[in-house]
């Protein structure tokens, strides 16, 4: 059987080899050697490769998956089949467990939570500068991954929530939260200007629920939101591109507000959180042209994680790109929880592919697509 392998997200990173899925790993390594694919361990000069677990559970009783879950050990290879590692596609991938820009592995999500607030972030097909540009680049839906880890055990780094967009992509964001009259929220950077000061999303006649609402403009600036890299950018605080990375969505309890000539009121609180966790979902993705996005995450088996190649990508921001033509109602004497009583925080670290190869390769190969969705 003819096989796909990843090593990375650039072209000089895939081969095809011939193997069954009853072969052993231990041989599909000196395959892969002999080949010159990959090269024997040498933990001095940070080379070090080890098989990805493509299709993982998370063990019972644990809250989040491990590295051992989604990387498999080289002292079990001589027992460990092809079948056990490749992807819903068949694929075989690798990861350097020593590489100094260590890869990614995390599921695939549509949206993030966090106690009685969710997020999500999608393209920008509204506004028309944002259409404009995000044809102009060929956009893809931007990749929501959650439980992110980083391959590299001596370079411990963890993310619970992780965006990852096409440099240049103009996104919106979408808030969903529990509220009594309704709720505010505001969605910040870890450094630099808000993107929503504050925002309200107000229930009228029918408080004490859940409601949802979305933005796709700096409030006070007017502007679409563009995801752009960090060390493309001028006028940053240097030293500081993971605050950056960060963009951090909180809301709060809206209590009582005047709308018009009348007025709105809850004292309820929060009932025991509901919210279920982030749905995992399988990533797809290809462009049918220039103009149109042909595929995009799709509702998959919840067991294939998301591999991402460390040296595709970089952090990313959020910065201002044209103008938007969203507005926004008007309420007034509202009544607020405090923001320390916040019904939720999420955090998400927002990540930018470097070049489209590595980002097609990464959508099209690295992980699979979900084949329903085609149907």
């Amino acid at each position: 059987m003819e096989v796909k392998c990843y090593k990375g997200a650039k072209d000089s990173d895939i081969t095809t080899i011939e193997v069954e899925e009853s072969a052993i790993l231990e041989d599909v390594r000196s395959l892969l050697t002999q080949k010159g694919f990959i090269e024997p361990d040498n933990r001095q000069k940070g080379i070090a490769y080890r098989f990805i677990i493509k299709r993982t559970k998370k063990e019972p009783g644990k809250d989040k998956m491990t590295l051992d879950d989604s990387v498999m050990p080289i002292d079990i290879e001589d027992i460990a089949t092809v079948y056990k590692i490749w992807g819903f596609e068949k694929q075989i991938v690798l990861t350097n467990i020593d590489a100094p820009h260590p890869d990614l592995v995390g599921f695939a999500c549509d949206s993030w939570n966090n106690r009685y607030a969710s997020a999500s972030c999608s393209l920008n097909y509204i506004d028309p500068e944002a259409i404009k540009q995000n044809n102009a680049i060929a956009a893809f839906k931007p990749m929501m991954l959650t439980d992110v880890l980083s391959t590299n055990k001596n370079k411990i780094a963890s993310f619970e929530n992780v965006c990852i967009c096409k440099k240049g992509s103009v996104v919106q964001f979408h808030i969903s939260s529990w509220g009594a009259a309704g709720f505010h929220f505001k969605i910040e950077p870890g450094a630099g200007d808000p993107i929503v000061k504050e925002l309200a999303c107000a229930f009228d006649d029918s408080p004490n629920r859940y409601g949802q609402t979305y933005t796709r403009s700096w409030q006070e600036k007017g502007k679409i939101i563009e995801i752009q890299a960090v060390d493309e950018l001028d006028g940053l605080i240097p030293g500081n591109r993971i605050a950056y990375q960060k963009i951090i969505i909180s809301t709060r309890n809206l209590i009582s507000y005047k709308k018009g000539d009348k007025s709105y009121s809850s004292d309820a609180t929060p009932p025991i959180p509901t919210l279920p966790g982030s749905r995992q979902i399988l990533l797809a993705g290809n462009f049918a042209s220039e103009y149109d996005i042909r595929r995009s995450l799709a509702t998959a088996p919840m067991n294939e994680n998301i591999m991402v190649d460390g040296d595709s990508i970089t952090p990313g921001t959020a910065t201002t790109g044209g103008s938007s033509t969203e507005t926004h109602g008007t309420i007034y004497s509202c009544v607020t929880a405090p923001w320390e009583e916040a019904l939720g925080v999420i955090v998400i670290h927002f990540f930018v592919f470097k070049t489209e190869e590595e980002a097609l390769n990464t959508i099209q190969g690295l992980n699979s697509p979900d084949p329903d969705l085609w149907k």
